[in-house]
């Protein structure tokens, strides 16, 4: 089973003046009474700078829930794969952007922005992986905004 939109969840203090996202640290802990992985894209990923993505990915790891969506490799940057019952199940997840301008620029496979090319490309990949089913999840959207993006209609027909 899938979670999602479990923002940052650490005890790592934020700095900018600007609305950052947090989940109390033992609400991790929790999702691992339910939950198997969890696809962590958001455009909130670097709220909190890198040591939060990192403190976010080692609770993760710590607890033993899978997540996608928060690479710390460029390995990990790639589909996610899992076994459930003998059908490998693919994970992908983009998001359209991120509230604080904090991803590093020399790693931008950190966390996937919106490309319908890369979103085609990571699906072949997985399926080129065995997957049988391929899994997204797309964060779209304008923050503070109701209104659809002509972008947002443009990904969602891929």
């Amino acid at each position: 089973m899938s979670h999602g939109d479990t923002d940052r969840a650490t005890g790592v203090r934020s700095t900018r003046p600007i609305p950052v996202t947090r989940v109390p640290a033992k609400v991790v802990a929790a999702i691992a009474a339910g939950f198997e992985h969890c696809l962590m894209v958001s455009n909130h990923t670097f709220d909190r700078g890198m040591s939060a993505f990192m403190a976010t990915v080692e609770r993760f790891a710590l607890i033993g829930v899978s997540q996608h969506g928060m690479a710390v490799s460029l390995q990990d940057a790639r589909a996610h794969l899992e076994d459930v019952d003998g059908a490998v199940i693919g994970h992908l997840s983009y998001s359209y952007g991120w509230d604080v301008d904090q991803r590093p620029c020399d790693e931008p496979w950190r966390s996937a922005l919106i490309d319908p090319d890369l979103v085609i490309a990571d699906t072949g990949g997985a399926r080129d992986r065995d997957a049988v089913v391929v899994v997204g999840r797309v964060i779209g959207g304008t923050r503070g905004r109701r209104m659809r993006r002509l972008s947002n209609v443009r990904w969602r027909n891929v």
